[in-house]
């Protein structure tokens, strides 16, 4: 690999693959070579630069305008060889077409702080009580989609794929979330996995449900309350999904998921039966029993006894 790097800018021998291959099999040699040089992967020093190369093949011959003018160059100069020439018509391409390298132009720029941050603006139902607590950088919401799945699968940054995930359920095409979904369950980090679960509730894709409430089985406290909002947005309130994640996380051992369940009961149109969860009353703290008066006071639990108090 490095020595067809070295000697060609021939696109299809930088991603190894025949000239005529498909899109299926263009995206595959990307993804295998993204794993091998992507910079937060491979720490070797000529890797950026090998990356690039991959990255710039990718975007031409991923698009089939691109890759027809691409095929036309490549025909009239089958070797293809000197630079001047891939300048020539590497230039050609973004004069037709300056979107080509807008992604990758932003995977290396700095996104620590120097670009202009915006704060999420987008509420489910306008309640900012759905809304994710964290600044973007706005390079992130003009990314391509693409793009911003491959930080999320690639990054070994986890504020990298955090804000990937945030600007993709953000962005809300429903295409990435089988990319979400698995990255769900192979990323090791709770904070990554808060991210991606708020992105999969934006999305709102039914079929996520179950595999959200297979994760709140078998998870912590600290993501239950997350998959319990995010379920909210999926089936919403009526839902027997969200009934049962309800009183669980109501019942839970951490005060602070039995709070904001609580809280997420008052922002829907949701009664719960008292029999469901009358332990709940049989312990409390003050700051458990100061919402516990507010639900009642709505008149939110169901077959509540008048001589119950919190």
């Amino acid at each position: 690999m490095g020595s067809v790097l070295e000697k060609t800018f021939n696109y299809y021998d930088i991603l190894q693959i025949e000239q005529d291959a498909t899109l299926s099999q263009i995206k595959k040699a990307y993804k295998k070579l993204v794993l091998k040089y992507h910079p937060d992967v491979n720490k070797d020093q000529d890797s950026t630069e090998k990356f690039k190369e991959i990255t710039k093949a990718y975007n031409v011959l991923k698009d089939n305008e691109l890759r027809a003018e691409y095929d036309i160059q490549l025909k009239q100069n089958k070797k293809f060889l000197p630079k001047i020439n891939f300048q020539y018509y590497y230039n050609g391409f973004i004069r037709n077409k300056d979107r080509v390298l807008n992604a990758f132009k932003i995977l290396f720029k700095n996104l620590s702080g120097k670009n202009e941050k915006i704060k999420l603006e987008k509420f489910y139902n306008n309640d900012p009580f759905f809304k994710y607590e964290i600044s973007l950088q706005k390079e992130l919401f003009e990314m391509p989609t693409d793009e911003l799945e491959e930080r999320l699968q690639f990054s070994q940054n986890r504020y990298v794929r955090i804000n990937a995930a945030i600007a993709l359920g953000y962005k809300g095409e429903r295409k990435v979330c089988s990319t979400l979904e698995k990255i769900l369950n192979d990323d090791p980090y709770d904070d990554v996995k808060k991210a991606i679960i708020w992105a999969i509730g934006n999305l709102g894709m039914k079929n996520s449900a179950s595999l959200l409430k297979i994760l709140y089985r078998s998870n912590n406290s600290q993501l239950k309350y997350e998959i319990l909002k995010a379920i909210y947005k999926i089936s919403g309130s009526k839902s027997s999904d969200f009934y049962e994640l309800l009183i669980s996380t109501i019942n839970d051992n951490d005060n602070k998921n039995k709070i904001e369940a609580l809280n997420l009961l008052l922002r829907t149109d949701r009664k719960v039966l008292y029999d469901d969860i009358r332990d709940i009353f049989k312990n409390t703290t003050s700051e458990t029993r100061d919402i516990l008066d507010k639900v009642i006071s709505e008149n939110k639990i169901l077959n509540f006894p008048k001589e119950e108090k919190a």
